[in-house]
């Protein structure tokens, strides 16, 4: 595995440290937010758990909640199928596959969409901080994690 970092850095060092940054302040702001809502701050740093975590501080968490996470997985073996078939000149699979991966993405934003106004609802903030944290999330969980609101549903 750190041979893989080694030859991202070798290759492109200033995205690998830019994407660094980034993962850094992603991991701060759900960190932040998670104290805001009275859960434990190590929950930002385990990679599936803290979409659980965020979930259920929205309030959206439900019996469906685990299929609605397997979307990413599913949608990476459909690309992987898309792949095969493009390579094997079978055009009638391929187009079938290219349409079923865009319904899964369009379904796994919309789900992503529904969990932030949740997100938003639980720390008191508008529906147009909700647009504004879709579009433009790097800011907006900024804001979210350090500004003044409280959470509503304590435990």
């Amino acid at each position: 595995m750190l041979e893989i970092f080694q030859e991202i850095y070798n290759q492109t060092p200033l995205e690998f440290w830019i994407s660094v940054l980034f993962f850094l302040w992603a991991i701060i702001c759900l960190w932040r937010i998670f104290l805001k809502a009275w859960r434990k701050w190590w929950e930002a740093l385990i990679p599936a758990w803290h979409i659980y975590v965020l979930f259920k501080i929205s309030k959206r968490v439900n019996p469906w909640f685990w299929i609605l996470l397997s979307l990413p997985v599913i949608s990476y073996w459909l690309a992987f199928l898309l792949a095969i078939s493009i390579f094997t000149l079978n055009w009638g699979l391929s187009e079938i596959l290219y349409w079923i991966i865009n319904f899964v993405g369009i379904l796994a934003v919309a789900i992503y969409a529904i969990m932030l106004y949740g997100l938003t609802l639980a720390f008191w903030k508008t529906k147009w901080f909700m647009l504004w944290l879709f579009f433009f999330w790097p800011i907006f969980f900024w804001i979210l994690a350090f500004d003044k609101s409280t959470y509503i549903w304590n435990k």
